[in-house]
C-alpha cells in the first residue's frame, strides 16, 4: 500500500488554496434597497393624494363651495399619483435594462 501523503489524487490543487474574494452587493441586489424603494413609492402615492385633497379643501374654505373642491382635489390627487407611479416604474425599467445591457457587454 502506498503512503497517503504521496498519493497525487489526494493533493489539493493550487486554485483551491487561494481565498476567493467576496462579491460586493450592489444597491439593486440588496433586499433593503428594494424595500426602501417600495416604501418610497407607496408614501409618494399616499402623500400626493393627501396633497390634492388638502388643496381642494383649501379651495372649499376660500370660495365656500362645500365638498366640491375636496372631491375634485381628491380625484386630481389620485390621477397625479397614478401618473407619478407609472413614470417612476418606466424609469426603473429603463435603468434596469440599461444596467443588464452593460453587464452583458463586459
Amino acid at each position: 500500500m502506498s503512503d497517503p501523503q504521496s498519493d497525487p489524487r489526494l493533493k489539493i490543487p493550487e486554485v483551491l488554496r487561494e481565498p476567493v474574494a467576496k462579491a460586493k452587493p450592489t444597491r439593486s441586489d440588496s433586499g433593503m434597497w428594494g424595500m426602501a424603494k417600495a416604501w418610497g413609492t407607496a408614501l409618494d402615492f399616499i402623500f400626493t393624494i393627501i396633497a390634492g385633497a388638502l388643496l381642494g379643501y383649501g379651495f372649499d374654505r376660500w370660495k365656500g363651495t362645500a365638498p366640491t373642491g375636496l372631491m375634485v382635489g381628491l380625484a386630481l390627487g389620485f390621477v397625479v399619483a397614478f401618473i407619478r407611479i407609472v413614470r417612476s416604474t418606466l424609469r426603473q425599467e429603463r435603468e434596469e435594462t440599461r444596467r443588464k445591457a452593460q453587464q452583458r457587454g463586459k
